[in-house]
């Protein structure tokens, strides 16, 4: 009895310190942490996957989109990209308490990233910590998870004061198929030409650096680029043969656009899609 009282008496105390943080009350127990890009309690990221252009800044909202009430508060609790911690330049608003807190609704400003090759993707991973509470309903917190995607792109050289005439080389068409820094051959098997305003129904399979099918979700992007308003995203687990059918709203106008896919925590074009009138 002795042990389960001063059990108890732990429990509290760790919930009495989290709430003080927050100015709310103390809690009765902890929560569980939310799948990442997922809701926790009401709240998420608004957008979960912010895609950017080296050299842009940007915005991620922390809102309680379900109007639950139950969090208040939010504090950023890690960055990180490629494994090593990354979060210089992050801040919050409203300005944090001494306690790193913000209040709900807010939002991460995400700093711009120095202009540079080669084309690439690199993907920021931010932890975020909510918790709080209203009446007689609080809990200590738990974790939402939001992704930044900066794309890199090659940068235009500047032209020579007396540049050599060459002959135009001969263009080849893209092919259909890539492989990705560490191996793996990614095969669009599926159409190469769309209607606006219509759908494309893009096909892929994946095989690793050993010739087997590939297993897991693949994320893919119709636009460029993907950070544009216009472009559509899709995600899909891949099959036993490596196989996955993704579906595209086809937002743009007639002309050309690409297909973008994220792999290994980069991001790689695929080939480019002829959009019909």
């Amino acid at each position: 009895m002795k042990a389960s009282r001063l059990l108890l008496m732990v429990v509290v105390l760790l919930g009495v310190t989290l709430a003080c943080e927050l100015g709310a009350q103390p809690p009765p127990a902890a929560t569980p942490t939310a799948t990442p890009g997922r809701r926790l309690f009401g709240a998420a990221c608004l957008p979960e996957v912010l895609y950017l252009e080296h050299g842009q800044a940007g915005e991620i909202k922390v809102e309680d989109v379900e109007g639950a009430g139950k969090v208040t508060g939010f504090r950023i609790a890690s960055i990180r990209s490629g494994g090593s911690p990354a979060g210089q330049g992050y801040t919050q608003s409203p300005k944090p308490n001494e306690n790193g807190w913000s209040p709900v609704p807010g939002a991460i400003q995400v700093p711009p990233y120095p202009v540079d090759g080669p084309p690439r993707g690199d993907i920021y991973t931010i932890e975020i910590l909510v918790g709080g509470g209203s009446g007689t309903d609080y809990i200590v917190g738990g974790n939402i998870t939001c992704l930044v995607v900066v794309l890199h792109t090659k940068p235009t050289p500047t032209p020579t004061p007396t540049p050599t005439l060459e002959p135009a080389p001969t263009l080849t068409p893209t092919p259909p198929f890539i492989t990705t820094g560490d191996g793996f051959r990614v095969t669009y098997t599926g159409p190469l030409q769309a209607q606006t305003g219509g759908r494309l129904e893009a096909t892929f399979q994946i095989v690793t650096p050993d010739g087997l099918p590939a297993k897991g979700t693949l994320s893919a992007s119709l636009g460029d680029p993907p950070s544009d308003p216009k472009a559509s995203h899709a995600s899909g687990e891949l099959d036993a043969e490596g196989k996955v059918t993704l579906f595209f709203d086809v937002n743009w106008p007639a002309g050309t656009t690409k297909l973008y896919i994220s792999h290994g925590g980069k991001v790689y074009q695929v080939t480019e899609i002829t959009i019909n009138p």
